[in-house]
């Protein structure tokens, strides 16, 4: 090949000009790269060849550096026409799969407005219950929708501060850890209990004092994960003297995830220590919040003194 074009004369005038069609062609489509092609062309033959006033004929070499810039132009036409045609549909794919994950979550959140109305019904003798089961069927919405967003591995951080955010406290709460993405399994039974964790922080734990704080620091060691929940400045607390629904409900969604829990009620407030495993959840996640939400409260696992 090289040696035909070596007999043929064909010189590198051409050559600069071919990959500035490519770029034309990749963003400006394949109208605006032909018309580069054929500016390039009249520039190179006025410049380098001689001109048509010469009444010279047009040599082998000419027609060969014509002929290969006008194959490589329209290669690269080609190859970029291509390129955005590939970008286009893998743009419009993600598009459509937006669209339908946003009316995948609308439908999960009706199917959960019209659950809460039932269960509002059902125990319209006792709203507080019914709050308690709304609030897991939120959280475990919430821990999906993550799910979804995050191509089915959300981090850590992210459910943690999606507990937060309808308290409008997350000045008061302090996070320290490393990014840690949880498997689909998981993290519905981590957000099950970091649910029921923060709500008792809210309403009888630090944060339900304006000075009150939290701090959550999380390590990864192997497949294990623990987290120090550790709450300051709250009111005085006890230690139950019974063990409460939600602690119940605590223990077990951890077990699903060959997880444990400790807690320690100190006079600064609620120490606890959370271990779970990562990757090797046992059973459906979620199960334990689902099988507890319509059973009673029971007393509050940090209670004021």
């Amino acid at each position: 090949m090289f040696v035909f074009v070596k007999f043929l004369g064909a010189s590198v005038y051409f050559a600069p000009y071919i990959p500035a069609v490519l770029i034309v062609s990749l963003f400006a489509g394949a109208f605006a790269a032909t018309f580069a092609a054929v500016v390039s062309a009249l520039v190179v033959w006025w410049i380098f060849l001689p001109p048509p006033s010469s009444g010279g004929p047009l040599t082998i070499s000419n027609m060969s550096n014509l002929g290969l810039f006008a194959l490589g132009a329209v290669l690269m036409v080609w190859l970029g026409h291509v390129f955005r045609s590939a970008l286009s549909r893998a743009i419009l794919r993600e598009h459509e799969k937006e669209l339908l994950v946003g009316e995948l979550l609308h439908r999960a959140g009706n199917t959960l407005a019209v659950v809460s109305s039932i269960v509002r019904a059902t125990l319209k003798n006792d709203p507080e219950k019914a709050d308690i089961i709304g609030g897991r069927l939120r959280a475990m919405l919430k821990a999906d929708e993550l799910i979804i967003r995050s191509h089915e591995h959300p981090d850590l951080r992210g459910i943690l501060a999606s507990e937060f955010c309808p308290y409008q406290i997350e000045q008061r709460v302090e996070m320290h850890g490393q990014r840690i993405d949880l498997p689909a399994k998981v993290a519905r039974n981590i957000a099950l209990v970091f649910h029921e964790l923060t709500t008792n922080a809210v309403k009888h734990g630090s944060l339900s004092h304006e000075r009150g704080r939290l701090r959550i620091a999380w390590e990864r060691n192997d497949g294990m994960v623990t987290v120090n929940w550790d709450e300051f400045d709250g009111p005085l607390i006890s230690e139950p003297t019974t063990l409460g629904q939600g602690s119940r409900l605590i223990r077990a969604a951890l077990a699903e995830v060959n997880g444990s829990v400790v807690k320690e009620f100190l006079a600064t407030g609620l120490s606890c220590q959370v271990c779970f495993e990562v990757g090797h959840a046992q059973g459906a996640s979620g199960s334990a919040g689902l099988e507890l939400a319509s059973k009673d409260s029971g007393r509050p696992d940090s209670a004021p003194a």
